[in-house]
């Protein structure tokens, strides 16, 4: 359930601060920026679970011992006690809504929860580790069917657990499609839902090519479309690079699966696909030549991160507590991006900095890097075992996902941060096939 639910911020406990006045708008159309706060339905499944560990741990300390025999666990179990610490220094006495900024900072945590969660489900239930997978496969299918029926209405459903309740969306930059609607699912907007599908394609291609179950085919072709029905070009980017990664890591079970499937078939469903939705892929490559254009998307994205950088001078090593970017900005710069376009960074990175500083920021993703590292060096031993390879790729495609998504988007962390930590978990589980 605390998997299941992670996609759902609806229903929840919310509260709101006000982040910008209208009045601080150049584009005032009367409306305050607020934020909001509060629990998610995926907390509570999380609290339950730890409250489930614990029990497990108290009664049989055994289940404990052979993770923290592992020198990598206990590192990451460092990096993010620290990453906690130097946060709530910079939430406390920095954030300008302190209650605020310390939920948004503890639903971070949920990152090192998941990924803890991940490895001891693996070390003491390996016979029903696989379930992860069925589980992944379903939220696609989900997140897919919501998805569609979102764009075949061009509007949210008005479910309850859908958080972006719009008819159309419009966007200003010349570089933008505003001819379709673009699905969002049961996230908080578009760019995030096709962030998420592709990790959850990445986490179980491996499977499916092993197994050539359509349990596991279906929910990668339908995430697919998705994909293509959420208009981003990150993703677009992304979902290219795992297929050039696939094929180079995976050519055997590749070729295994167009013969059993016939290059006919393939290449035919492609070109259906293709031509179907050509209105709303070609627009969106079309626009996107205007890119370097002085109102597109990179222009304002370099003016912001210029300003970003100004502002992590002033307070570089804890920064201004979660969740804080569009105060910090505001006040720092009243006639900047930010009072034309009101949002967080659109650099995860610099977004970070800016709420933890840059110790907050390195505690927060030593771990990868020493997973990272130690993949290359131990290539060998990850190779031999085919587990440990299907964990390895899913890893570094993970990362490469998120990186390349950070590099032009803001983060949500008190949404995907928690699939960040399925990635981290699975990369620390290959320790335990050597």
């Amino acid at each position: 359930m605390t998997l299941y639910t992670l996609p759902f911020s609806n229903p929840g406990k919310t509260n709101s601060v006000l982040a910008i006045p209208s009045y601080k708008l150049l584009d005032n159309v009367g409306e305050d920026y607020f934020l909001g706060y509060g629990l998610r339905l995926s907390n509570i499944f999380i609290f339950f679970t730890l409250i489930c560990l614990f029990r497990e741990v108290i009664l049989n300390k055994e289940k404990i011992v052979p993770i923290f025999k592992k020198t990598k666990n206990t590192i990451v179990v460092f990096s993010s006690m620290v990453f906690l610490g130097i946060g709530l220094i910079g939430s406390l006495f920095y954030s300008p809504f302190p209650e605020a900024s310390l939920v948004w900072l503890f639903q971070y945590m949920q990152l090192f929860l998941m990924a803890f969660f991940v490895v001891y489900f693996f070390v003491n239930y390996k016979n029903k580790f696989n379930l992860l997978f069925t589980l992944i496969a379903f939220t696609i299918i989900l997140q897919s069917l919501i998805s569609f029926g979102q764009f075949s209405r061009q509007s949210s459903l008005g479910l309850p657990f859908e958080i972006s309740r719009v008819s159309s969306v419009y966007y200003a930059n010349i570089d933008e499609a505003n001819t379709t609607y673009r699905v969002a699912g049961t996230f908080h907007y578009h760019n995030q839902l096709a962030l998420v599908i592709l990790l959850l394609i990445t986490f179980l291609s491996p499977k499916a090519l092993k197994e050539n179950k359509p349990i596991y085919f279906v929910p990668l072709f339908l995430g697919m479309v998705t994909i293509i029905l959420t208009q981003s070009r990150t993703v677009w980017l992304s979902t290219g690079l795992l297929m050039y990664i696939l094929y180079l890591n995976y050519k055997n079970e590749l070729k295994r699966v167009v013969d059993l499937i016939g290059i006919k078939k393939i290449i035919g469903l492609f070109l259906i696909i293709l031509i179907g939705l050509s209105y709303v892929i070609f627009p969106r490559l079309i626009l996107s030549t205007y890119v370097f254009h002085e109102n597109a998307g990179l222009s304002f994205r370099s003016k912001m991160f210029g300003e970003a950088i100004e502002a992590i001078t002033f307070n570089p090593y804890f920064g201004y507590g979660a969740g804080t970017n569009e105060y910090v900005l505001i006040s720092l710069f009243p006639n900047g991006v930010i009072s034309t376009f009101p949002s967080a960074v659109h650099m995860a990175f610099l977004q970070l900095i800016l709420e933890v500083g840059l110790l907050g920021t390195f505690f927060f993703f030593f771990p990868f890097f020493l997973i990272l590292r130690d993949t290359f060096v131990n290539k060998i031993n990850y190779v031999k075992n085919q587990e440990a390879k299907n964990y390895t790729f899913i890893f570094k495609m993970g990362i490469i996902t998120f990186v390349i998504y950070y590099l032009f988007q803001p983060h949500v962390g008190t949404v995907e941060f928690a699939y960040l930590g399925i990635i981290l978990g699975l990369g620390l589980n290959r320790e335990f096939l050597r």
